[in-house]
């Protein structure tokens, strides 16, 4: 139900499409726990793609927090390279829930259109609370992945422990699994909104109950720049 968003490669110049699946229309699509994904694909002249000729991408782990106010989930994605990709039509990443041992199929989905904040590929999930499904209710999480790889970004993005400041790899916005620091690529909260503003470096966010989520991020580029340039110069004057 989103639109899709079209974004050029900055390292070979071909053209991507990012896009989540899901529906949120109706009763039956509250209580719905199907497994939805979130595609980036080659826009290229090959017909006919289907998932297997993506690399699929994984969610490692999904850690519960304690001590912040706002974040309650922080989402570690498995990491790779651009180069896996050199002989697929793109990547994708099913919607698990990874807070335990094995992978839950919840019912996340993505309802509402990807976006570029710098070089970073963003869009939001929405988990609807199944045991109500006359009440919006449920849960939400924002994620951050590099657009081109489906992988994580490679500094710091989100200020996971909410003191209001981030850096590139301080481990204080990290989450610790089977003692190894991981970046983290996606937060979660115990309430459901639909989509995301950014203003500044400030993400924000009206739930369900019309609370304000603000949650502050850190832009990521991708280093690259401008790599030769010319002078022209007008000889008639």
């Amino acid at each position: 139900t989103t639109v899709p968003l079209v974004g050029i490669s900055p390292y070979d110049r071909s053209t991507w499409i990012f896009v989540g699946t899901g529906l949120y229309l109706s009763v039956k699509d509250a209580v719905n726990a199907q497994v939805q994904s979130w595609y980036g694909i080659k826009d290229n002249t090959k017909k006919g793609k289907q998932r297997g000729d993506l690399l699929q991408r994984k969610i490692f782990k999904d850690v519960a927090l304690s001590g912040t106010d706002t974040i309650k989930v922080a989402r570690v994605i498995e990491g790779g390279t651009r180069a896996d990709l050199a002989d697929k039509e793109g990547w994708y990443l099913d919607f698990y829930s990874m807070l335990g041992d094995k992978p839950v199929a919840t019912g996340e989905r993505m309802i509402t259109p990807n976006r570029f904040q710098g070089g970073a590929l963003t869009g939001t999930t929405r988990n609807p609370n199944a045991n109500d499904p006359c009440a919006i209710d449920g849960a939400g999480m924002t994620m951050a992945l590099d657009p081109f790889s489906g992988t994580p970004l490679p500094s710091n993005y989100f200020d996971v422990n909410e003191d209001g400041e981030i850096t590139d790899t301080g481990e204080e916005d990290m989450v610790t699994i089977g003692g190894k620091k991981y970046i983290v690529s996606g937060v979660g909260f115990d309430t459901g909104f639909s989509d995301t503003t950014v203003l500044g470096n400030r993400i924000y966010a009206q739930t369900d109950s019309g609370e304000l989520l603000d949650v502050v991020f850190k832009s990521y580029t991708s280093g690259l720049s401008r790599s030769s340039w010319r002078e022209l110069i007008n000889r008639e004057n």
